[in-house]
């Protein structure tokens, strides 16, 4: 018979994350921990992480050095992490996705030492430095250690050592790299493994990238609760068949999903496994698909909710199919503060509101990060201290409501940036990019609202004089600056930004532009044309989808507005109509 387990390892906020996870190799070294192209169990892990130690050993770093961590996404991800943290370093994950030149830019950002990456991505920074000089590289391979190498030197002490250093979009144009120390990881871990009961039973499904936050909980909670991850790569939520079958041939548990990527999974006559634990995670969830999606889980439904300053999660909120979400209408309540967090809401002077009351969110606690690297202004300019006990605050820039039960409700930012599908985007890095392309005079973007109630990003611009692209061209040019979920999904043309009485880009403007159904030239011309059956109905399921008027026979599914999850809810509706099967990677 299998016993739960919630106490696996000792919680010591003084510890290294790497130690940590050492005491569950000592406790069950054969179980298994990490299923990835096979599976490992504890001892594997370990001593592939002390493998790579010893070999980063050979670089003599001086503590808090940072290093660049760019592989692929298999087996050798988790040791690679488990050795930078037991060395004494603090790892600076990139998504190997992302474009090489923003790659390039946050290594530099960071000031990393060393850089892990295979020879594909090498390749990659190395055409994007051309002239400049490339950080050190140090190949995975390379990392193993030496038959005639000494003993592995002692974990490094966590506490306020750096852990790592992650980025996410700024509002001054770059990328902002948020310092995340062992302490504070440490804490969300232990505080998620208590209001999870995460045990040595479960296994959590990884999809997301390690240069997303939420990474930290799917890669290391499993290790600090003797328990298990399945690693796959985020392609995954694009099958939604396979995504179910993954689930149930592997036994896992706990699945976390942002909105989109759940609205996907459960669509249709779902046959979607019954997991222990549903947790729902990046952006608001609408309080009617909250109650659909509390009936997914065997046990508990969470929606839970934190930025990157404030590591990961800060407060959860159970979901139950017949609760009464309170007075947002935007999203369910995001819940209660976990343990070690205090949650503040506040006026534009950092002065407590009564309950009831709507104001900005101020998060203090045990999560709260380091700060901005290499960004004492800003850092300064978001992160406070308040009262006689010096606790120290990040200013979220969410707008919420305390209840008296103390239930924090969600009603949006006081500020443009936007969420999608989990990815924070600051319009301003947007800009710039749009505003390095010479064919643009003028640029602006925001977020517009789909008619399936998400949201996407639509970009205004004005062309130099003289000067015009194709959106397929403008489209090519932005995926070779930014990630892909900052590309914008749509593109408005203008004479000029329009401007508020202020004298400031009016973007409720831009966004009612962007609502407008476009009804593109080719849709035109083909009205005078016949289509057959099949054409005239892809094209209703297609206009249905992007919520436009129409689309043309020479039409491009994401030049019009779609992106890698409308392509799935797209391909759903054409296998329904046509009894076929289609994969979404095709589209």
């Amino acid at each position: 018979m299998n016993v739960r387990q919630r106490m696996s390892c000792v919680f010591d906020p003084d510890a290294n994350l790497a130690s940590i996870v050492s005491q569950n190799v000592q406790a069950s070294p054969n179980a298994v921990a990490l299923v990835a192209d096979g599976p490992l169990t504890y001892a594997d892990i370990e001593n592939r992480a002390r493998t790579y130690a010893k070999g980063l050993g050979r670089l003599k770093l001086a503590p808090e050095s940072t290093i660049g961590v760019l592989v692929p996404r298999d087996q050798e991800l988790v040791p690679l992490l488990l050795a930078v943290l037991w060395s004494g370093a603090a790892y600076v994950p990139i998504d190997p996705a992302e474009p090489a030149s923003r790659a390039m830019r946050m290594l530099s950002l960071a000031g990393c030492a060393a850089v892990i990456c295979d020879e594909l991505n090498y390749r990659r920074l190395e055409e994007a430095a051309g002239a400049a000089l490339l950080p050190v590289n140090v190949t995975p391979l390379s990392l193993r250690a030496r038959a005639d190498e000494t003993a592995l030197a002692p974990c490094a002490p966590g506490g306020r050592r750096l852990a790592y250093v992650l980025f996410t979009s700024g509002s001054t144009g770059e990328p902002k790299g948020v310092e995340v120390e062992h302490r504070h990881l440490v804490n969300l871990l232990f505080a998620a493994r208590e209001f999870l009961k995460f045990s040595n039973q479960d296994r959590f499904l990884a999809t997301a990238t390690v240069a997303f936050d939420i990474a930290a909980v799917e890669l290391f909670l499993p290790l600090v609760s003797g328990g298990s991850l399945l690693l796959r790569d985020r392609s995954l939520l694009l099958d939604k068949a396979n995504l179910s079958s993954e689930i149930r041939k592997h036994g896992v548990t706990t699945v976390q999903l942002g909105p989109a990527a759940w609205s996907i999974a459960l669509a249709g006559s779902s046959d979607f496994p019954r997991v222990r634990t549903a947790i729902t995670t990046g952006e608001p969830i609408l309080p009617d698909f909250a109650a659909r999606l509390a009936a997914v889980a065997a046990e508990e439904v969470w929606n839970v909710y934190g930025p990157t300053e404030t590591t990961v999660w800060a407060t959860a909120h159970r979901l139950f199919a017949e609760a009464d979400f309170g007075p947002s209408k935007m999203s369910a309540p995001i819940g209660k503060a976990l343990a070690g967090y205090t949650m503040l809401v506040a006026d534009e002077h950092g002065t407590p509101l009564p309950l009831g009351h709507e104001g900005e969110l101020w998060i203090g606690g045990a999560g709260v990060a380091r700060g901005y690297r290499n960004q004492r202004e800003l850092t300064d300019s978001r992160f406070m201290t308040l009262g006689h006990d010096g606790l120290r605050y990040y200013r979220t820039g969410d707008l919420v409501q305390q209840d008296s039960d103390g239930v924090l409700h969600y009603f949006g930012r006081n500020d443009d940036q936007i969420k999608i599908r989990g990815v924070r985007v600051e319009p301003r890095e947007i800009e710039t990019a749009l505003l390095s392309v010479p064919e643009i005079g003028q640029g602006a973007a925001t977020w517009y609202d789909r008619h399936d109630g998400n949201r996407s990003i639509v970009a205004s611009v004005v062309w130099q004089s003289g000067k015009v692209l194709t959106l397929e061209q403008l489209r090519t040019k932005l995926e070779r600056l930014l990630p892909a979920a900052m590309v914008p999904s749509r593109f408005v043309v203008m004479d000029r930004l329009p401007l508020t009485t202020s004298g400031k880009i009016d973007r409720k403007a831009i966004r009612a532009a962007a609502a407008v159904p476009e009804v593109p030239v080719a849709l035109q011309k083909m009205r005078s044309l016949e289509l057959s059956d099949t054409e005239a109905y892809l094209g209703m399921i297609w206009a249905h989808v992007l919520g436009i008027d129409g689309v043309g026979a020479d039409d491009n599914f994401f030049e019009r507005g779609g992106d890698s999850l409308s392509a799935v809810a797209m391909v759903l509706e054409v296998e329904k109509a046509f009894d076929v099967k289609i994969s979404a990677q095709s589209i």
